[in-house]
């Protein structure tokens, strides 16, 4: 049977589920001062300080106060001279001051380096307009994408999968055993011409059997070089632009799935396909945390 699944049949795996805060194992502040007998400690019991001003009298307290605050008002003298010196002498030896800093932005364009200019607080250059590439890098927010096309690690192997895969999310908990893999030199083996022109590189592709041989799980990984690239592309791709081997799905599957995102760079493509024996739930699962699990491995990478 052909992949995609036919009509009536389920189609993309489940939306990604928002993370849950998962409650922290015990409460810090018990076990730091959990020592004692009762929580099955050996050291003694712990013992919070207690007020002691009863035994030195009103007259003495007033006087342990006072001082304590000489000493602050002694160490903050001390500091402040200590600093005021090294700034004359900072001043002395020609250091720049605040206002030479600020007039050094305003000397002639013939006498500053190209790509110069001081940047201000606020991350504007402070450069001539007529200086090359003094302009302050834009702001992602703003539009700019130059920053983001690279997004993702270099380059991606089936050897970077992992072998087998283990994923454990709240109750969930989900295994597969590595079945088969290749790298791709190029994406023509992979990807229709309507989407591998969008600036397919190569692809890599890792398969993975599950549920006692009765379901099997499948990666595309295709590398578009760019954030943008890639963004259009798992927009548009479909199950029929992918052109998957026959090792890709389970032989006479009755049912399939698959969903498509992309990480960075990199557009992960992920078929499920399952005989009856394995429900829908189970099937949307392996479908959507796999290609999820497979993104953040990906973006970890970088």
């Amino acid at each position: 049977m052909p992949y995609p699944p036919p009509p009536g049949s389920p189609g993309s795996g489940a939306p990604d589920e928002e993370p849950q805060k998962q409650p922290a194992p015990f409460d810090y502040n018990e076990r730091l001062i959990g020592l004692s007998e009762e929580m099955g400690g050996n050291r003694p019991a712990f013992n919070a300080r207690k007020e002691r001003a009863g035994q030195g009298g009103p007259l003495r307290q007033v006087l342990t106060i006072a001082v304590s605050l000489a000493l602050v008002v002694v160490c903050g003298v001390v500091v402040y001279a200590l600093f005021t010196r090294g700034d004359d002498a900072a001043t002395i030896a020609g250091a720049p001051t605040a206002s030479d800093t600020a007039s050094a932005g305003r000397t002639p364009s013939g006498s500053a380096s190209q790509g110069g200019g001081s940047a201000d607080v606020s991350g504007e250059s402070s450069g001539k307009p007529d200086w090359p590439e003094t302009s302050s890098p834009a702001d992602p927010g703003d539009g700019a994408t130059t920053s983001r096309s690279t997004i993702g690690p270099e380059h991606l192997a089936k050897a970077d999968v992992p072998r087998p895969w283990e994923f454990t999310y709240g109750d969930v908990t989900l295994k597969a055993r590595y079945l088969s893999g290749k790298d791709y030199s190029g994406c023509k083996a992979m990807l229709k011409p309507a989407i591998r022109t969008l600036g397919c590189d190569y692809a890599v592709r890792v398969s993975y059997k599950a549920q006692r041989g009765n379901l099997r799980m499948t990666h595309f990984i295709y590398d578009f070089s760019t954030v943008e690239a890639a963004g259009e592309a798992a927009k548009k791709i479909e199950p029929r632009h992918v052109i998957p081997p026959a090792e890709a799905s389970l032989p006479d599957y009755t049912q399939g799935w698959f969903k498509v995102k992309d990480y960075g760079k990199y557009v992960v493509y992920t078929m499920v396909t399952a005989s009856d024996a394995i429900t829908e739930a189970q099937g949307k699962e392996y479908t959507s945390y796999g290609n999820t699990d497979l993104g953040a491995e990906i973006l970890f990478r970088m």
